[in-house]
């Protein structure tokens, strides 16, 4: 029944066509790589800005940059790659003083899971 689903997706353009990270310096040399490694290289290069104590506004402006959708009522920010059928996922979540300011951020770097 879903077989046609299926295949159309597959025989379309693109269907096949892997789409990998934001081409942003964030996410450089990402693709591939084993999901821990690449979440403490995208930790490593966010805490180099020295986002923590800075306005949360300086981090969603940030993470704009670099390719990423932000949800300002749950302070997190994402973004999906890959193909049709799996994927990965990055998503940085962060809490703020009462000031403005970052307090404290997490980054996951995972798969989507697979059909």
């Amino acid at each position: 029944m879903y077989g046609w689903l299926l295949a159309s997706m597959l025989v379309l353009p693109g269907g096949c066509q892997q789409s990998g990270p934001p081409s942003t310096p964030l996410f450089a040399g990402i693709e591939g790589m084993a999901y821990r490694r690449g979440e403490a290289m995208i930790r490593d290069r966010i805490e180099a800005r020295q986002m923590r104590g800075s306005p949360e506004r300086a981090l969603i402006a940030y993470l704009e940059t670099q390719g990423l959708q932000i949800d300002p009522n749950r302070k997190s920010a994402s973004v999906k790659f890959g193909g049709p059928l799996c994927g990965s996922r990055v998503r940085i979540d962060w809490e703020t003083e009462r000031t403005g300011e970052i307090a404290t951020m997490f980054v996951l770097y995972a798969d989507t899971g697979c059909l």
